[in-house]
């Protein structure tokens, strides 16, 4: 798997801005004020961007696209959902298809079973964080770390084994993401391909905007929790559908990272059962 350059780290960003707002010492003095407003405000744009574009490196490596030839990678977040998670698994189950499940900790408490189901059909078990409450993007990194660990005891009651694959909640990274998903061994997973279908968006409008950016190795992200069953399986079967057209065959995301011969940090180089 090639990796793409990116922007610097974090820590490399920081300490350039920061010698640059040393540098300011040596302009006239009219100049230092705003030559370190400017400073700031590049420092601050380069982490707000950031924070929102997985294939970013400046808030630490996020896998959100692979190198690969005729493969991508269906991912479900926000579930588990009594409602609609079962007719995803069972269409999923009809196409023969194994995809990757990114769950909320309190859900996964709630439903239990459902969680079973989705790990003993084959799919992929990330964590998805305890709360997917949105002061997480605000948090420490010793609270995020907490929240998802809660998750990950969560998950390991249900299933019997605690993931190894993180994506953030609303996808927002921030400085605490990286150290705390590195603590617990996981590996933190964006995507480059969403058709924005969470609620009652249009089910046509969210396909077309996958179908414009589906490509080999790309990283679908979808949604199980929240959805309408119906809608859900229509977009599931439209993905699926456009993708067979392009010759694109859907594989479990580990097994395509693995495939790619590079593993991403805090992944393991096999899942637990392909060892």
């Amino acid at each position: 798997m090639k990796r793409r350059a990116g922007l610097l780290p974090l820590h490399a960003v920081t300490a350039l801005c920061a010698a640059a707002a040393v540098a300011t010492a040596w302009l006239p003095a009219g100049w230092r004020g705003p030559s370190l407003i400017g400073i700031a405000v590049v420092f601050v744009g380069l982490v707000a961007r950031a924070s929102i574009a997985p294939r970013s490196r400046l808030l630490g490596p996020c896998l959100a696209r692979i190198d690969g030839a005729g493969h991508f990678a269906l991912t479900f977040d926000d579930g588990p959902d009594p409602a609609c998670t079962p007719a995803v698994l069972d269409l999923l189950r009809a196409r023969g298809v194994s995809a990757a499940f990114f769950l909320i900790g309190e859900r996964v408490d709630a439903h239990p079973e459902l969680t079973r189901r989705i790990a003993a059909e084959g799919h992929l078990i990330g964590n998805h964080s305890h709360t997917h409450r949105a002061r997480l993007t605000l948090s420490r990194t010793a609270t995020l770390r907490a929240d998802l660990e809660t998750c990950q005891r969560a998950i390991g009651r249900a299933t019997g084994a605690e993931p190894r694959w993180f994506r953030p909640p609303f996808g927002v990274r921030t400085h605490a993401t990286a150290p705390a998903a590195a603590r617990l061994g996981l590996a933190v997973v964006g995507w480059d391909c969403g058709g924005r279908d969470g609620g009652t968006r249009d089910t046509a409008a969210a396909r077309r905007r996958i179908a414009a950016r589906l490509r080999a190795g790309s990283i679908v992200l979808l949604h199980d929790g929240g959805q309408d069953p119906s809608r859900a399986t229509e977009l599931l079967e439209g993905v699926l559908d456009d993708a067979a057209a392009r010759g694109l065959r859907p594989v479990r995301l580990d097994r395509m990272v693995a495939a790619a011969g590079d593993v991403p940090s805090g992944a393991p180089a096999t899942s637990p059962d392909d060892a």
